[in-house]
């Protein structure tokens, strides 16, 4: 299985001499938010809270299978689910 990790900095650091010896050293592309992005996964993250108030969020990406629309992967207790969501961040059937 392959790993997946996110590096979140404020924009204000994003190009610190500190982010982007980081990023050189461990070869990791630095992708900037944009307001739709950031908007849907805050949804996102607001209903996973809401509804799995013990959920561990694993990670939020783009659906390959749909424009768009995103991913979701989180534990809750001790199993590990998968969800679809469109572009506002409400929950869609597969």
């Amino acid at each position: 299985m392959a790993h997946k990790v996110v590096i979140i900095t404020t924009k204000a650091n994003e190009r610190s001499l500190e982010v982007l010896a980081f990023s050189k050293k461990h070869n990791i592309a630095l992708i900037p938010a944009w307001p739709a992005r950031t908007a849907a996964e805050a949804a996102v993250r607001d209903y996973i809270k809401q509804t799995y108030p013990t959920a561990k969020l694993h990670s939020i990406y783009e659906d390959k299978k749909q424009a768009g629309h995103y991913v979701t992967e989180f534990e809750n207790g001790g199993q590990t689910y998968k969800l679809r969501f469109d572009g506002q961040g409400h929950p869609v059937a597969e």
